[in-house]
């Protein structure tokens, strides 16, 4: 039998009687661990495979509560009742710590010690909202608990699939610094999700960041705010672009605030301390637009879901930008990541397919569906079975070696190994001969160890060949397989720089995209989304001519993709003007000294008499408004109110080269406009 016992050994035999009245560890009958065990722990010829033993239980795992200060642990195996049989418990892994609940997480007795202990941490697109029904107390019912645990979400499609023991905390609506505090203080009666952790754990999946990154509140902007005007766009309002790109730049450790955001390295650090032994999966958010933009809605402009296609193409480039900072993050700490973005293709919102996503109506609310579930558990699946680590099995005092090329103006290296116990020595040498090796204390070095792994990373690595030795200090006598993983992490790319060039020629606008730049490489495509209270089209190409609609505004918006995926947008908003409304014949003497008189025109979504005068001016020297002139009139007959307002023509720096006079100003909203129209210059200034 095997008795373990904490700071006193008290147990006795009678015969064939064990009395133990201090073991910790026994079977679910509340026997001593022997040939008599039962349950889980019951011995099998299988289980001693490949040892001189005709039997053997499974790895088994038991714990007991302690408190600070110094304790003794005994731990006994004898034979009772035979003088032929040897005994042999081997002891593995005994590890000292903190877990969630003592009463819970601590309990003595022994049950399985493997890696199918599962625990699904994360926000609404883990937790499966939206996806009825759900695991009882989790929905209101009963209770104030409304985390919504699908029990369809794709963790727990992953748990039937690879036979998983599924711990299951996702809840709708987290954000990271609930993976350290408690959901609504405590009300839910939920724990801080990284206090679940076991040091057992097998698998862990989450998906966070999406709330912290305000992108419900960018929707609800885009979907109901002054975005529904045709020449307006949710992502060029401060109040929408500002809070993802504080949160971005916190999440990627390249700022102090938001301070409620906790960034994804120290997540990802916490978590190898909760569960050194665990398999981690990020898990990325697949698109709920198709990245063109799509409309199935009679909304004018094209929408899907109240949403304009530029305002679309917004969302999926912010999502794919959180997803490179979440995989980058995790191949940083050499944890994998899963993006089930190619297989929702044709899936998303508006995507031409079966879709994935509930719609905005819908109790889901642009969250994955049940299908969603299944394609992102698949996903994963994909993942963990091509999981690209380098893996060696050693044997005792054995060493395998790397060689890493290291790239030019890299800002981070790191290198990591895990392994399932016993320990493994990494030590590193740089191009130039240098030792890094466990204990550094070098300035660009972080180090860290723990049971199951071990990491360096190095600031500003110098270039060239890097080699890496694993050395198996103590492993099992029968060898240990060891896993390795590196990453490098170069200068950040530069943004593109989007700018727009336009002429008007009739009712032909005719828009160049060819003056914008990459600092740092070269933009690979140009995507056009105009957009106006008639239609909303989408034009490929560096140039390209729209045809403008009568009376009409028209949002246009270039998209400039880099070659390293990197975008930008801008936009320009073109209202329609009259110059001279009470003639056909625009002409004019830049020598006279009168005043231009110039009709801004409104239309169904615009009313024109709205603007604030103050801030128009016109022409190439920026003439501003006559005020004692300004009237409204409906110039062109179509029952809408228009602003006529005047500019001094000496002002408006007109010469014999001008043919087209452009008004500018700011609509009520903050947001810039210009309004042109045609002219012919007569006698003036040489």
């Amino acid at each position: 039998a095997f008795v373990a016992e904490l700071d006193v050994s008290s147990w006795t035999t009678s015969g064939s009687s064990i009395v133990a009245p201090d073991n910790f560890a026994f079977d679910a009958a509340g026997n001593t661990i022997s040939i008599n065990s039962t349950g889980a722990a019951s011995m099998t010829p299988e289980f001693a495979a490949g040892t001189t033993y005709d039997g053997a239980t499974p790895l088994l795992r038991t714990a007991t509560p302690i408190t600070p200060g110094n304790h003794s642990l005994y731990l006994s195996i004898f034979d009772q009742g035979d003088a032929v049989y040897d005994s042999a418990v081997i002891i593995d892994n005994l590890q000292l710590g903190a877990v969630a609940n003592v009463e819970e997480d601590c309990q003595p007795g022994v049950d399985l010690a493997d890696n199918t202990r599962y625990f699904a941490l994360g926000d609404s697109y883990s937790s499966g909202f939206g996806v009825a029904p759900y695991e009882p107390g989790t929905n209101n019912d009963p209770g104030p608990n409304n985390c919504q645990r699908s029990t369809s979400a794709y963790s727990q499609v992953l748990a039937v699939e690879l036979s998983l023991d599924l711990s299951f905390h996702a809840c709708q609506g987290g954000v990271t610094r609930e993976f350290y505090n408690p959901r609504n203080g405590g009300d839910w009666g939920e724990l801080p999700q990284l206090d679940y952790l076991t040091t057992d754990a097998g698998l862990i999946t989450f998906s966070i960041g999406g709330n912290d990154s305000k992108f419900a509140d960018s929707l609800a902007e885009c979907i109901l705010g002054f975005e529904l005007l045709p020449f307006n766009t949710c992502f060029n309002d401060e109040k929408v672009k500002r809070p993802t790109r504080e949160a971005f730049a916190r999440l990627d450790d390249e700022a102090s605030f938001p301070a409620d955001v906790v960034p994804y390295n120290t997540i990802f650090r916490d978590i190898k301390r909760a569960s050194p032994f665990a398999t981690v999966v990020a898990v990325g958010y697949p698109p709920f637009f198709s990245s063109e933009g799509s409309d199935r809605t009679f909304l004018p402009g094209g929408r899907c879901e109240g949403v304009k296609k530029a305002d679309q193409r917004w969302i999926v480039e912010k999502i794919d930008e959180l997803n490179s900072i979440i995989e980058s993050n995790a191949r940083r700490n050499g944890y994998l990541f899963a993006d089930a973005k190619d297989r929702f293709q044709t899936h998303q919102l508006c995507g031409g397919g079966t879709e994935w996503f509930f719609p905005l109506l819908d109790g889901g609310r642009i969250h994955p569906t049940a299908a969603g579930h299944e394609a992102i558990a698949a996903e994963i699946e994909d993942v963990l079975a091509d999981d690209g680590y380098q893996r060696a099995f050693l044997q005792q005092g054995e060493t395998v070696s790397y060689e890493i090329v290291v790239g030019a103006l890299q800002e981070l290296l790191d290198f990591l190994t895990f392994w399932g116990g016993s320990d493994f020595v990494m030590t590193l040498e740089s191009p130039s001969g240098r030792i890094i090796e466990r204990g550094s204390t070098d300035v660009d070095v972080f180090h860290e160890n723990g049971p199951g792994y071990e990491q360096f990373e190095i600031t500003n690595p110098e270039p060239g060949t890097w080699t890496v030795s694993i050395f198996a200090l103590e492993v099992d006598p029968g060898g240990e397989e060891v896993l390795f993983s590196s990453y490098q992490e170069g200068v950040p790319n530069e943004r593109p720089i989007g700018a727009i060039e336009w002429t008007i020629d009739g009712d032909l606008v005719a828009l160049d995209g060819t003056s914008s730049v990459d600092p740092d490489g070269e933009i690979v495509s140009f995507d056009w989304y105009v957009s106006s209270g008639a239609d909303d089209v989408v034009y490929v190409g560096a140039e390209v001519e729209h045809r403008l609609v009568a009376d009409e505004p028209v949002q246009i918006t270039l998209v400039v993709t880099d070659n390293e995926g990197l975008t930008d947008f801008v936009t320009v908003r073109i209202f329609p003007m009259d110059i001279k409304p009470e003639s056909s014949q625009n002409t004019l003497n830049p020598s006279a000294r009168g005043v231009l008189p110039a009709a801004l025109l409104s239309s169904a979504v615009f009313d024109a008499t709205s603007i604030d005068t103050s801030s128009l001016t016109m022409g190439p020297g920026a003439a501003t408004v006559a005020h004692e002139m300004d009237h409204v009139e409906d110039v062109n007959g179509d029952g809408l109110p228009d602003l006529v307002v005047h500019f001094p023509i000496p002002d408006l720096g007109a010469d014999r080269s001008t043919t087209t006079l452009c008004m500018s100003g700011v609509l009520t909203d903050g947001q810039s406009f210009e309004a042109c129209d045609a002219v012919r210059i007569v006698g003036g200034r040489r």
